[in-house]
């Protein structure tokens, strides 16, 4: 029988989550119909929380129904940023800025330090989740996150949104309808790489690694050790790793067939191997930070076939045991596709 403060629920079985889940979706949906509610910033956590449970259901079963995404999109819709100005002459549509007066930039900096942007922030980083792992486009509107963009200045949480941001626009250029104002996809593809160009050159001093070590190979280490100040430069700089594997896989110049369209898929399987060798170091340098261990459980899910080193194999599953054991994350399915393409189960 459960306790819960030294009281006993004899009622609660296996099935009450469920229950009081589908009970609080049923309230929201009804909820969504009044534009008053869906303003309301208190349900739109509650709605967060709700789609959160949907994340972990999707990974214990890998089916996605999707009950609660339509509700889940009116309240995140509703909560458009009003305080970022409209563009100059000299801005455009790919790297607009906060707004300029000094009135409006307070109001932009409070709104990006408050309980309502947190709230969208996380269900943007849930969006982001789904759309990698089932290789679809991003359901969310990032046109309010776009004011975000640029390298000018700014506080570290707000580059930290920045990578998150570029991470969607990328899944939008790999499965969604993005066309880049009418740019080529190899244009808009070289826009998006350039990012990375422009964040080595203008990324903070904060954003370094504050100790770096290789793996030690004959220790059995297979990851590298990456520490970093704070949770926000682990989690900013992971969701820029999952981009470079998408941009490095999706590159529009590749060669698919004919010559040398072997060795570019061997290089890409090459570049892909390390990105995640790296991302998988710097979520292991920082166990504590659950969101990193799960983004290091993206690529790993993803792209965990790359993998041909045995040692290199039990590490991955090793990062999916732990996250199970010591998060709650639900990984066996992952772990059980993993060793079948592997070919475990032949040996």
């Amino acid at each position: 029988m459960v306790r819960y403060e030294n009281v006993l629920l004899p009622r609660l079985t296996e099935g009450t989550a469920l229950q009081y889940h589908n009970a609080c979706i049923a309230y929201l949906i009804k909820l969504s119909a009044d534009p008053e509610h869906v303003r309301d910033e208190n349900l739109l956590a509650a709605a967060v929380i709700l789609r959160y449970y949907e994340e972990l259901d999707i990974s214990l079963t890998g089916e996605d129904r999707e009950t609660f995404l339509h509700t889940f999109q009116i309240f995140v819709n509703a909560h458009a940023y009003p305080y970022f100005g409209p563009l100059t002459e000299a801005e455009t549509l790919d790297f607009p800025r906060l707004a300029s007066t000094d009135s409006a930039r307070q109001n932009a900096l409070a709104y990006l330090k408050g309980f309502q942007h947190a709230s969208s922030r996380i269900a943007l980083r849930q969006e982001t989740t789904m759309a990698f792992m089932k290789q679809r486009a991003i359901h969310l509107p990032l046109e309010t996150w776009s004011a975000l963009q640029g390298f000018d200045e700014a506080e570290d949480f707000i580059w930290a949104d920045r990578h998150l941001h570029h991470c969607a626009n990328v899944l939008q250029f790999c499965f969604g309808s993005d066309k880049g104002a009418g740019k080529t996809r190899v244009e808009r593809w070289n826009e998006l790489t350039s990012f990375e160009i422009q964040w080595e050159r203008n990324k903070p001093l904060s954003f370094s690694p504050i100790h770096y070590q290789e793996p030690d190979r004959a220790m059995g280490e297979s990851f590298p050790h990456i520490w970093y100040m704070a949770e926000v430069h682990v989690s900013g700089l992971l969701y820029l790793e999952l981009a470079k594997i998408l941009l490095v896989v999706y590159n529009p110049s590749i060669p698919r067939l004919g010559p040398g369209a072997a060795a570019a898929q061997r290089r890409i399987s090459e570049e892909v191997h390390d990105i995640v060798i790296r991302l998988c170091g710097i979520a292991t340098s920082n166990p504590s930070s659950q969101p990193a261990l799960v983004q290091a459980f993206m690529a790993i899910a993803v792209c965990g076939e790359h993998f041909i080193d045995g040692a290199e194999q039990e590490a991955l599953l090793e990062i999916l045991s732990n996250l199970e054991k010591n998060h709650g994350w639900p990984t066996s399915r992952t772990a059980i596709e993993l060793k079948r393409g592997w070919g475990w189960d032949r040996l």
